[in-house]
């Protein structure tokens, strides 16, 4: 009798374990991240604009289409804007230049207006704008990354 009890206790804890794990797995297809581009008006990432194009593109939505047109809503990015600036050397008394960096998290593009308003009064020969951490979606909700945005400002 203690024989039968044990393997029918086996029996049942196989059964029990099996269902649940077979009820656990979820069938799926691997999501394939599609190949984007990522866009400021006309300009792609590394070009170098002037000062009048930065605060003109400033005011616009960042855009991410792919290789078939399909354009993808960005859910958040992140922008960095490396200003210059100087400061007096305490041991010559000249100035030198340095960098200092604004930054923040958005969920809509364009920038907000105060965004665009501060950092296009102080545009300087020399700064960059940086898009990155840039998440997007698709159509069926899978979530992925843009590649990084960069623009430089020469002239």
């Amino acid at each position: 009798m203690n024989t039968l009890f044990k393997r029918l206790f086996c029996f049942l804890c196989v059964t029990v374990l099996s269902t649940a794990l077979f009820a656990q797995q979820k069938v799926t297809e691997k999501f394939k991240k599609p190949v984007v581009t990522v866009t400021l008006g006309i300009h792609q990432n590394g070009d170098s604009i002037n000062k009048e194009t930065a605060k003109f593109l400033l005011a616009l939505p960042l855009k991410i289409t792919d290789n078939k047109k399909v354009e993808y809503k960005i859910e958040n990015y992140r922008f960095l804007y490396r200003k210059k600036s100087f400061i007096q050397n305490q041991e010559t008394g000249k100035l030198e230049e340095t960098f200092t960096i604004s930054a923040g998290s958005f969920t809509e593009t364009p920038l907000p207006k105060i965004w665009i308003e501060n950092v296009g009064y102080q545009l300087q020969k020399g700064e960059e704008f940086y898009f990155f951490d840039i998440l997007l979606n698709d159509k069926e909700g899978n979530r992925f990354l843009a590649p990084n945005f960069k623009l430089f400002i020469t002239r």
